[in-house]
C-alpha cells in the first residue's frame, strides 16, 4: 500500500498540480514525481527543501459526509482528490490499486437544467442513482457500451460527472482496460491496417484517462460493477481518497459544460464545468474563467468529511 501527501502553502502561475510524495509502509526511500523536479529551477528550492514542505500524513478516505453537501462545492472540492480502484483482473489473476487524481468534473444538478438526466424532477430506472443518499455512483452507457461516472451528491437527482484523471498509479494495468474494450480494439485493428502504430494513448499517459468513458475504460468502471453501489458499502472496490493537496482560487478553471449544446441556452450557459488550470490531462475546451469565490478546503474540518484509512 502507498501513501500520498503533498504541499501546504504553494500558490501562483508555477503551482505544480501533481505534487506528490510516495512513501512505501516499512520503507524510508522518498520518491518525488517528475512534475515536481522540473518544477524546482523556477521555485528556486532542491529537492531535499521542497520535501520538507510535503505533509506526510497518510491519504485518508473520503466519506458520506463529503457529498452530503452543496453540489457545486463538492465539484470545486474534489478536484484534487484520488479516485481509487482496486481492480482484478481474470486474465492475470491479479489485483491492482489503480489511482487517478481529478482534474476536471461538472455538476449535473437536475430541476430545470434541461442537461440533467434528472430534469424537473424525471427519475427513472437509469438514473435512480441520482436520487439516492449522497455518495451513491451513477454509472450509464453513452455511445453504446461506454461508460460515464457520476456520484450523487446533497439533493433531490443531484450528481457530479467525473471528466478527467491524472493516472497515478498502476498505469499499465489502465492501459490494458483501455484495450479490452471492444471499441479501443476496433479502434486498434483499424489503425494497425492503414499504418502500423499502436493508439496514442498507449504512449502518452495524459490520454489515458482524459474524458469520461477514457476514464472508465482505463479504470475498469462498469455499470454492472459500479452503478448504485455506495462509496460506504462493504467489499467496494471503488473509493475516493484526499492526499491533503490544496488548491488555490487561482488554480481552478471553469466553463460551460461539454457536449450539451442541445439542452437550450440557459443550460448551455452555465459555468458549471471546474477543472485544474494547465492540467495536461484536462479534456474537452480549455475557456478559461478563474473562480473568485474562495474554496473552503477540507483540511480545515477533516473529522467532518474524512475517516482515516484502515
Amino acid at each position: 500500500m502507498h501513501f500520498s501527501g503533498s504541499p501546504r502553502g504553494l500558490s501562483g502561475g508555477d503551482f505544480t498540480f501533481h505534487f506528490i510524495l510516495m512513501t512505501k509502509r516499512r520503507q524510508k526511500q522518498d520518491v518525488i514525481s517528475p512534475s515536481v523536479t522540473n518544477s524546482l529551477s523556477s521555485s528556486g528550492e532542491n529537492e531535499e527543501q521542497m520535501s520538507k514542505k510535503i505533509c506526510l500524513n497518510p491519504c485518508i478516505r473520503l466519506t458520506k459526509s463529503f457529498f452530503s453537501t452543496d453540489y457545486l462545492k463538492v465539484c470545486r472540492e474534489i478536484l484534487g482528490k484520488i479516485l481509487v480502484r482496486r481492480y482484478f483482473d481474470s486474465e492475470t489473476q491479479e489485483t491492482t490499486l489503480l489511482k487517478g487524481r481529478i482534474v476536471e468534473v461538472e455538476a449535473y444538478p437536475g430541476g430545470t437544467d434541461k442537461a440533467s438526466h434528472s430534469y424537473n424532477g424525471k427519475k427513472t430506472v437509469r438514473n435512480e442513482a441520482m436520487y439516492m443518499c449522497p455518495g451513491t455512483y451513477y454509472v450509464y452507457y453513452i455511445h453504446g457500451r461506454q461508460c460515464c461516472l457520476n456520484i450523487s451528491t446533497q439533493g433531490e437527482g443531484t450528481a457530479v460527472l467525473i471528466r478527467a484523471l491524472e493516472p497515478l498509479e498502476g498505469i499499465e494495468q489502465m492501459k490494458r482496460n483501455r484495450l479490452k474494450t471492444s471499441l479501443e480494439r476496433k479502434r486498434k485493428n483499424d489503425e494497425d491496417k492503414k499504418k502500423n502504430s499502436t493508439p496514442l494513448w498507449a504512449t502518452k499517459n495524459d490520454l489515458l484517462c482524459k474524458g469520461p468513458c477514457c476514464m472508465c475504460s482505463a479504470m475498469g468502471i462498469t455499470k454492472t460493477d459500479h452503478n448504485q453501489k455506495h462509496m460506504d458499502s462493504d467489499n467496494i472496490d471503488l473509493w475516493f481518497e484526499s492526499d491533503h493537496l490544496i488548491l488555490n482560487d487561482d488554480q481552478i478553471g471553469t466553463s460551460t459544460r461539454v457536449g450539451i449544446d442541445s439542452s437550450g441556452e440557459e443550460s448551455v450557459k452555465k459555468q458549471w464545468r471546474f477543472f485544474i488550470q494547465n492540467s495536461p490531462y484536462v479534456s474537452g475546451k480549455k475557456t478559461i474563467i478563474q473562480m473568485k469565490t474562495t474554496i473552503t478546503t477540507t483540511t480545515t474540518t477533516t473529522s467532518k468529511y474524512f475517516d482515516k484509512m484502515n
